[in-house]
């Protein structure tokens, strides 16, 4: 061994120690540390108390529903979660959430923001049978068409989702169409319909509910002013008259032409899948076949 690595005086490096800079720079380093980790601890705990403080007060506040009552109303009537969180927050200065209050004491309230309960997704009695149940709807078009058609009327296969449209000079004219879908989509395919589901109408509840009965055709009517209950025709409608509004737009023409649009686009609708029916289009299901689209063309 040399005597520079022997003794005590060997150097830190030969010892297996660091360097004086570099443990002093550790020191500084791990003093840093502590005077972060004391800094956090203290906001923490500040914050907290804070917290706390709003909290208590708060829940002294919990047990006033006048007081509630009158925020709510100097609020514009707005939602309670959406009162307690703003005043929960910091940034908002001069409202003090004062508890829950019974919503039915706000008159206002009950009269202007009422709403329906949701209506559940899927019926307990969806057909698996072409032509069992049919849906219908009628609809007024503010411009009356090329031939003076200003109504139309659609049934819908509650199985295969598939429609057919019939424009109308007059609602009375319902049973008329109802009369020539039975004769050239129904009994054409032996088909049985066995329950007829519209709304409550009049169109719905005079002569066609008649000549239902007379054959054997159960009517199913959605509650008064509830269209939502008649949801299969009213879908039907909405998706349809999108696609005449494009193809007017679209082929620049005037509104009186719409019943013929409403012919193009209940046809293609018929052809294109949709969420109700799995794998096949409508006119495959109502049909059984596969059908050729290869003739579709701009109109």
């Amino acid at each position: 061994t040399s005597t520079a690595t022997a003794g005590p005086w060997r150097s830190n490096r030969a010892r297996g120690r660091p360097s004086q800079p570099v443990a002093r720079r550790a020191a500084g380093e791990a003093k840093q540390q502590r005077k972060r980790s004391a800094t956090e601890t203290k906001s923490t705990s500040r914050s907290t108390k804070k917290q706390r403080q709003h909290r208590t007060r708060i829940k002294n506040l919990d047990k006033n529903p006048k007081q509630a009552l009158e925020t709510h109303r100097r609020w514009a009537h707005a939602n309670q979660r959406r009162l307690r969180d703003t005043a929960r927050g910091e940034e908002v200065k001069g409202l003090q959430w004062s508890g829950e209050f019974n919503k039915c004491d706000c008159n206002a309230c009950m009269v202007t923001q009422v709403k329906k309960a949701p209506f559940q997704h899927h019926t307990y009695t969806r057909s698996i049978i072409e032509g069992e149940r049919i849906h219908s709807d009628t609809k007024e078009v503010p411009t009356r068409s090329k031939r003076g058609h200003k109504y139309a009327v659609c049934f819908v296969d509650d199985a295969t989702r598939r429609g057919k449209c019939y424009p109308l000079k007059r609602k009375t004219d319902v049973l008329d169409a109802w009369r020539t879908f039975l004769e050239e989509e129904i009994l054409a395919r032996g088909l049985t319909v066995r329950y007829f589901r519209s709304d409550n109408g009049t169109e719905f509840t005079g002569e066609l509910a008649a000549f239902n009965r007379v054959r054997g055709i159960k009517a199913e009517r959605s509650p008064p002013k509830c269209q939502s209950m008649n949801g299969v025709a009213e879908v039907f409608w909405r998706e349809t008259f999108k696609a005449v509004r494009a193809i007017l737009w679209d082929q620049q023409r005037g509104d009186e032409w719409w019943a013929a649009a409403l012919h193009f686009a209940s046809h293609i609708r018929n052809h294109l899948l949709t969420s109700a029916v799995a794998e096949v289009p409508p006119e495959v299901a109502w049909t059984g076949k596969a059908v050729d689209t290869s003739r579709f063309h701009v109109p």
